[in-house]
């Protein structure tokens, strides 16, 4: 008998998790857990179990409760009969021809044709025996293809018994916590199991499907099957593979799709009494994300209209939740989804794995379910019907929560006046993310400007990933310290880009430390249009960002573009806060995002946008915000700006479980 394995060092635990898929569901739970876990990590699988249970219990001691599994590892290789005879015939055939091309006066290069053709007919033969082999092996086949393994069709090579003893589970959890002893035996297992004091109870088959996650714990999806022996259970010469049917039916004609539903089970490694609580923890972390694969279709979120699409389906993404929208332009001339709204689509669908999308024939009605965020390198074209922040903006909020860093390149319209710029979101949404401990590897390049209508730009994006943020105590305004910016010209005269510096540094000449940088673009990296823009940035001495931008349209003076680009901004600040309009709805997802803990920020007047942004955050987290106006007693009556609002919440905890423990 081999040394117990899991009971070195002192006992050991194992904590599990046992389910059942629903209905029509086994596919997205499948895509689902390929994200979760890598390839390398996926194996099919064959799993021969033993149930024993204590057969003698002695009145002197206390009452045996504990089980013992007697898992069957067997190594098998399988002969079809019918496939043999028809591979005989085959061997047959060749060999004939062979004996006749020999007889044949031919040339060298006949000979060769036969030899040839021979060793064809043995190379068949032998992948048709591998191919068997592996149907039937340990790794197991298509559990659509092997229902019964016939006694007369087999050759049983080498079989491994391991030996796990489990004691009785532990009280008051939410999950299985029992210790466990595994050892290997060798020999008459059946003899061993008699002597030591333990009776046959059950017997069964597991075919399907390990995943292992993060190397804590294995993932099972199986279906489990019956197995029916024509010798004594606890004969020596007890044979491995029987015949196998679907648990809960009978032998008779039953076909694959008759089987019993698919399991999960969810199994952790070996740990020790005290690391028992820590991976509870993570069962239960790694059941909430599968929780996402079992969808109910009565508890779908649905919601009408085109507006605030992108925000909706973000939510959905990080949440696990089905959304249903529909009635997406139902009245109009042109109803459905637009173009632009179909390549965001398109472009969650690069970011996650395991997502599926249902969009109606007339494109008014879409079903989402959500898949996990996977990351990576990814390249996108953004098209012109909406700038590059258009897609940019949600990836900023999926970024730090996906399975490996993000490296996206889009290729669009850098700057226009409907969509945040690139800019605003390098100075201003990035030091947000910042504020809540995502730092180190954080950037946005901007090799290639794109102005409207051809763009041509192109940005890379980049974002690190964390298991979980910091919680947010951000009350403080401060005063203005800088003021900061950039104007950009492209294809068009140089002087552009300082006359729209001079014209905004004229009205903010209230704070002396000015820098707003005039960027001629050329050649290359000019775009595809001509084109100029500017965007703004105060910062105060706590580090509360306030941004203005504009971009140039046809027959508009670059003065007035930088003259209005800075009443932009002064009115940004009037409005108070230490978090501006545009990074208001990011600040608030990372605070609802944030751990067990009161997070705390104060902003100014709040957004049409931002409102109904709250009432999502109700829907798809459950959580509400406790707000409170506060009156500045400083402000003078004339030109007094409106009171700021301090927004509270409790963060949900949300843990990026693909990102390992540090």
């Amino acid at each position: 008998m081999a040394v117990p394995g899991g009971a070195q060092g002192g006992a050991s635990f194992e904590c599990s998790l046992t389910g059942t898929v629903l209905t029509g569901q086994f596919r997205h739970l499948y895509d689902r857990l390929l994200g979760l876990c890598e390839h390398d990590a996926h194996s099919k699988m064959f799993e021969h179990e033993l149930l024993f249970s204590p057969a003698v219990q002695r009145p002197m001691y206390s009452a045996r409760n504990d089980e013992v599994h007697l898992r069957l590892r067997v190594k098998l290789t399988v002969l079809d009969t019918a496939r043999k005879q028809q591979q005989r015939k085959l061997d047959s055939s060749a060999n004939q021809e062979s004996a006749r091309m020999k007889r044949l006066k031919t040339s060298t290069a006949n000979g060769d044709i036969a030899t040839t053709a021979t060793a064809d007919v043995e190379m068949a033969s032998s992948s048709q025996n591998a191919a068997a082999a592996s149907g039937a092996g340990t790794a197991g086949g298509d559990i659509n293809q092997m229902t019964h393994i016939h006694q007369d069709s087999k050759t049983v090579v080498s079989r491994q018994y391991q030996l796990c003893q489990y004691g009785h589970p532990e009280p008051g959890r939410n999950l299985i916590v029992r210790s466990a002893i595994l050892v290997k035996i060798h020999g008459d297992a059946f003899g061993f199991m008699t002597l030591l004091g333990y009776g046959f109870e059950d017997e069964f088959v597991k075919r399907g499907y390990n995943f292992l996650y993060n190397n804590i714990c294995r993932i099972s999806v199986y279906r489990k099957y019956k197995v029916i022996f024509e010798k004594d259970i606890l004969s020596k010469q007890h044979d491995a593979f029987s015949t196998i049917v679907p648990e809960e039916e009978t032998a008779g004609g039953v076909t694959a799709e008759a089987a019993s539903p698919w399991l999960v089970e969810i199994t952790s490694s070996f740990v020790s009494q005290e690391n028992v609580n820590s991976m509870s923890e993570e069962i239960n972390i790694v059941r909430n994300l599968l929780a996402g694969s079992h969808h109910d279709m009565s508890k779908i979120l649905k919601f009408e209209g085109h507006n605030y699409f992108r925000q909706r389906l973000v939510l959905a993404t990080l949440s696990g939740k089905i959304l249903k929208i529909e009635k997406i332009r139902s009245n109009d001339a042109n109803p459905g989804l637009r173009d632009f709204e179909a390549s965001f689509l398109r472009l969650l669908e690069k970011v996650t794995n395991g997502a599926t999308i249902e969009i109606s024939y007339t494109g008014t009605s879409i079903v989402y379910k959500p898949g996990v965020i996977v990351g990576g390198k990814v390249y996108h074209d953004c098209g012109n019907s909406r700038a590059v922040g258009y897609f940019l903006e949600p990836l900023i909020a999926l970024g730090p929560f996906s399975k490996s860093p993000m490296n996206v390149t889009l290729n669009g319209i850098t700057n226009d006046n409907v969509d945040i710029s690139v800019d605003t979101i390098r100075t201003v949404l990035l030091p947000q993310l910042k504020k809540f401990g995502i730092e180190e590897g954080l950037e946005l390049d901007i090799p290639v400007r794109g102005a409207p209508p051809n763009g041509g730009g192109k940005v890379i994006f980049r974002c690190p990933i964390v298991r979980s943020l910091k919680p947010i105590q951000f009350t403080d305004e401060g005063r203005i310290k800088r003021i900061r910016g950039v104007a950009y010209c492209t294809r068009v005269a140089p002087q552009f880009s300082n006359r729209m510096v001079d014209s905004a540094r004229g009205m903010l000449d209230y704070v002396n430390d000015i820098n707003i940088a005039a960027v001629h673009y050329q050649g290359d990296k000019s775009g595809l249009s001509p084109g100029f823009a500017i965007s703004l940035l105060a910062k105060t001495t706590t580090s509360a960002f306030y941004s203005a931008e504009l971009a140039g349209g046809a027959g508009q003076a670059p003065e007035d573009v930088g003259l209005q680009a800075a009443r932009m901004l002064l009115s940004e600040i009037r409005k108070g806060g230490c978090v501006d309009s545009i990074s208001q709805t990011l600040v608030l997802l990372m605070m609802v995002l944030g751990p067990n803990d009161v997070s705390k920020v104060r902003v100014g007047e709040l957004t049409p946008f931002t409102i109904q942004y709250l009432r999502d955050l109700q829907d798809f987290f459950g959580s509400t915000f406790k707000i409170t106006q506060e009156t500045d007693n400083d402000k003078t009556v004339l030109g007094a700006a409106p009171d700021t609002l301090l927004m509270t919440c409790v963060g949900i905890g949300y843990v990026n479980t693909n990102k390992k423990a540090t």
